[in-house]
Parts: structure tokens; C-alpha cells; sequence
């Protein structure tokens, strides 16, 4: 292994694994998404008498909290796992370059952060993402013109992201290398 360490080469080389998890991830997102279409279906059916909406309800409730439940158990084991295999590595390659202590701690500190960053931040970044496009999917067969608006709504949102993001990356850069200067 090489120093350099990131999503996509860890994402290469743990890839069997990364696919599962995540694959995991975008089932309860999509679950999510649908949960108010089969509440709207219970309430119609009970509505109508008839449990059929209840059943389907319990059903997608028990296969999300089943999924969910499954994917935060693999999550934990499957990044706790490359945790210890990269900062092994970590290790070693500094142990074979003579690299201080100090450095080699905050250097598996950080990587012990980045494993973090995929294990809560990617999950979340999908979730957000499956929950946006699902939503912008009902709401188009629900009313055309509400539809419109909340595509506008997004994309003058991305827009102001997209002005902003390089400024707040211009900033935070600064802000470390003042750190680094002290």
C-alpha cells in the first residue's frame, strides 16, 4: 500500500464489502421514501374497512427496521475491520520510514476519523440524496405545478451552494494553514 489514502482507493480495494453496506443503505432510504405512500394506503384502506394498508404498512415497518438494523451491525464490523488492516499498514510503512511517534499517532487518528466519515457521513450523504430524488418523484405525480417549484426550489439551492463552495473552501484552507503556522 502506498501513503495516500482515499474514499475512492479505499472504496477500490474494499469494494465487495463498501457495495453490500451501502447497498444496504440505499434499501432503507428507498423504504423511507415509500413509508408515507403505504401510511396514506392503511388510512385509505381502514378508511374503506379493510386491513390490507395495515398489513402493508407492518410489512415495509418490519423490513426497514430489518434492514436498518442489519446495516448498522455489518457497518460497524465491515469499517472496524479496515480500520485495523490500513492502520496496521500505517504503522508499518512509518515504523520502515523512521516516522516520530507523534506524527504516526495523529496520522491513525486521522485515518480512525476518515473511516468515521464513511461509516456515519457516506450512509447519510445517500440517504439525503434517495430521500430528495424520492420526494421530488411522489410530489410529481401528486401535483405537476408543486412539482415545478420544488425542482426550482432545489436547484436555486444547488446554485447557491455551487457560488458558495468555493469560498468556503478558500476560507477553511486559510483557517488551517493559520492553524499550521501557530
Amino acid at each position: 500500500m502506498n501513503n495516500e489514502i482515499s474514499v475512492n482507493k479505499l472504496i477500490a480495494r474494499f469494494w465487495k464489502k463498501t457495495t453490500i453496506t451501502w447497498f444496504l443503505v440505499l434499501l432503507e432510504a428507498l423504504l423511507l421514501v415509500i413509508s408515507p405512500i403505504v401510511i396514506g394506503w392503511a388510512v385509505d384502506d381502514l378508511l374503506n374497512k379493510s386491513f390490507m394498508g395495515m398489513y402493508k404498512l407492518g410489512s415495509v415497518s418490519f423490513l426497514l427496521l430489518i434492514v436498518g438494523a442489519s446495516r448498522r451491525f455489518y457497518d460497524t464490523r465491515i469499517y472496524a475491520n479496515i480500520y485495523k488492516i490500513v492502520s496496521e499498514e500505517i504503522v508499518l510503512i512509518a515504523q520502515t520510514k523512521g516516522t516520530k511517534i507523534s506524527k504516526l499517532s495523529a496520522r491513525v487518528n486521522l485515518f480512525n476519523e476518515f473511516i468515521k466519515f464513511l461509516e456515519t457521513s457516506i450512509p447519510g450523504i445517500i440517504n439525503h440524496v434517495i430521500s430528495l430524488l424520492g420526494t421530488l418523484i411522489v410530489v410529481f405525480f401528486i401535483n405537476k405545478m408543486v412539482f415545478i417549484a420544488c425542482l426550482a426550489t432545489v436547484s436555486f439551492s444547488m446554485m447557491i451552494y455551487k457560488i458558495s463552495e468555493k469560498k468556503y473552501t478558500r476560507s477553511m484552507r486559510n483557517r488551517m494553514t493559520n492553524l499550521k503556522d501557530k
